[in-house]
């Protein structure tokens, strides 16, 4: 008598063990998934504040003014979900806030871990570097401006 065997398909063991793997891999790619989206939206403040810091210069050249808001800049800040209101402007991700010595771009927080600010000096000399400050503590802070930035000492300089 021969014994035949039919086996088609897999076991309930089989499929559980390639669905601890399969989720095992998803959980160490997600920090870093989680951390490309963070530093993609970075640029969006990077941009924006480069582009008002030079503008808010210009302005202050030109007119004399000590401080200036974003309706009296020659460029007009576009965007889905961004709202504008004298220095301040707030877009998804970002608040931005011109002041009388920088122009920065602080993270919402909302539900993500993220709070770090971008900005960018007034009164620099060479005023082409922006800076990246994580919030104190803050380890997830940290790697985004390491992405982003060149430490120099202490601080996170974005050219």
């Amino acid at each position: 008598m021969k014994l035949l065997n039919n086996k088609k398909g897999m076991s309930l063991m089989e499929v559980l063990v390639v669905v601890l793997l399969i989720a095992g891999l998803a959980a160490m790619a997600y920090p870093s998934y989680l951390s490309s989206i963070e530093k993609t939206k970075s640029t969006e403040a990077v941009n924006i504040v480069g582009h008002t810091v030079a503008a808010v210069r210009k302005y202050i050249d030109e007119t004399g003014a000590s401080s200036a808001s974003f309706k009296d800049l020659d460029f007009q800040l576009t965007g889905k979900d961004l709202s504008v209101s004298g220095a301040t402007a707030t877009s998804t991700n970002f608040t931005y806030t011109i002041g009388s010595d920088a122009v920065t771009a602080t993270r919402i927080t909302g539900s993500s871990n993220y709070s770090y600010t971008i900005q960018g000096s007034l009164s620099d000399e060479n005023g082409e570097m922006l800076q990246c400050v994580p919030a104190a503590g803050n380890s997830y802070d940290v790697k985004i401006c390491s992405s982003i930035a060149k430490k120099v000492g202490e601080q996170y300089l974005i050219q």
